[in-house]
């Protein structure tokens, strides 16, 4: 089962760095809007699957979580470094920790309570400007939930 596990969550490891890849050329808000776009469409794929898997993660693969996450913060350090200048955010180590863990967490527990929360663009849009109130961009910059690739 943990070999399961590990292949499910390095695929979607995979799917995030190729969205991250882009980017590194747009202002902050944009790219924040896509970080959580992309995020919440990697949950939306098998959305019990992830349920099933993450459960037996957090039971017998904790190190494997813990390795992946530390994997996706050092991406969202490398971004945050990219866009120094239009945050306010002064440890990026720790930013970086805070973005993945309260962007994870939301959207497990999401998926977690059963709600088809996950396609509200209300939800998509509130979790965008939780994260840009933290790096102290304008949430009003961030195009609408309905503007997407």
């Amino acid at each position: 089962m943990l070999t399961l596990n590990q292949q499910h969550a390095e695929a979607q490891l995979e799917m995030l760095v190729s969205h991250l890849a882009a980017l590194g050329s747009l202002p902050a808000d944009e790219a924040v809007a896509r970080f959580v776009r992309a995020t919440i469409e990697l949950h939306l794929d098998e959305p019990e699957l992830h349920v099933h898997l993450v459960t037996q993660i957090l039971a017998h693969g904790l190190v494997t979580m813990r390795e992946l996450n530390a994997r996706a913060q050092l991406l969202v350090q490398t971004f945050l470094e990219q866009v120094r200048d239009e945050i306010v955010v002064e440890d990026l180590e720790t930013a970086s920790y805070l973005l993945v863990s309260t962007v994870e967490a939301a959207i497990h527990g999401t998926i977690l309570d059963g709600t088809m929360r996950l396609q509200d663009p209300a939800f998509e849009r509130e979790l965008i400007a939780m994260v840009c109130r933290y790096l102290g961009i304008a949430p009003a910059r961030v195009a609408p939930a309905a503007a997407t690739d």
